[in-house]
C-alpha cells in the first residue's frame, strides 16, 4: 500500500487525520509521527477518532535519529505506515520515485493553506503531501 505524507515546516490550518477521513480508510490507521510531536498527534487522534468511532488510529511515534533511512525503506519495502509525518524537503524524491500516493482528492480547500506551502510537495502537478504544522528555523 502506498502512503500518505503529512509534511513538517510548512503552515496548515487542518489536521491531517480529519481529511484523511473521506479516503477509503476503514477499520486501522496507521500514522507515524515523530517524537517532539507525540501531544499534538495524540490531541488530533483523540478528537478524530471521537467523530470517527469506526476507524482506529494506531499512533507509532518515531525518533529522528535515523528515520529518513527508516522511511524510505519502509515505503521501497511496501510495508509503511498509512501516513507519515515528515519534513517538506523528503516528499519530492518519494513521489519521484513513485512511493507514495498523490493527494489531490484529499485536499478540498486549497484556499486554506499558503500557496507556497503546496508548492514544496507538488510533483509534476500532483501533490504529495498536506501541510500540518509549522517550524521555523533560527
Amino acid at each position: 500500500m502506498k502512503t500518505l505524507l503529512i509534511k513538517t515546516g510548512l503552515v496548515g490550518a487542518v489536521s491531517a487525520l480529519a481529511l484523511s477521513s473521506g479516503m477509503a480508510f476503514a477499520g486501522e490507521v496507521v500514522w507515524w509521527t515523530p517524537n517532539f510531536n507525540e501531544a499534538r498527534a495524540r490531541e488530533l487522534v483523540t478528537k478524530f477518532q471521537e467523530t470517527n468511532p469506526d476507524i482506529t488510529v494506531n499512533l507509532q511515534i518515531t525518533t529522528t535519529d535515523g528515520l529518513p533511512q527508516r522511511v524510505l525503506t519502509a515505503l521501497q519495502s511496501g510495508a509503511a505506515p498509512d501516513i507519515i509525518d515528515v519534513q517538506h524537503g523528503w516528499v519530492n524524491g518519494y513521489a519521484q520515485n513513485n512511493l507514495v500516493l498523490p493527494l489531490d482528492d484529499v485536499l478540498q480547500d486549497r484556499e486554506d493553506y499558503v500557496p507556497a506551502s503546496l508548492d514544496y510537495v507538488t510533483v509534476n502537478d500532483q501533490l504529495f503531501g498536506i501541510p500540518y504544522r509549522i517550524d521555523s528555523w533560527p
